[in-house]
């Protein structure tokens, strides 16, 4: 999806959101997306992996967006902040 920024209409990003369910399956859907694990130290014998998604050193979580200028350059928005502050555009 192409998304105007409301504050500044001359900056335009293409945006997706983010769906930890898909990335478990794979991260073709978001290439800019690392997947990192942690071990986690728990009372039982074996430790437990932990996974978690990062872009550009910042968390993703289920439901933030992804969006990427005309740079490569990618952010995360919460999606309150994506429905505050930006707006989609229709592509013909």
């Amino acid at each position: 999806m192409i998304v105007q920024d409301k504050e500044e209409n001359v900056r335009y990003f293409g945006a997706i959101q983010f769906r930890e369910e898909i990335a478990k399956k794979s991260l073709a859907l978001y290439p800019m997306v690392a997947e990192n694990e942690e071990i986690i130290e728990t009372t039982n014998i074996f430790p437990e992996r932990y996974a978690y998604y990062t872009c550009d050193d910042r968390l993703v979580t289920d439901g933030d967006w992804i969006l990427t200028n005309s740079k490569g350059e990618c952010q995360v928005v919460t999606n309150k902040k994506f429905l505050e502050r930006f707006k989609k555009v229709e592509v013909n």
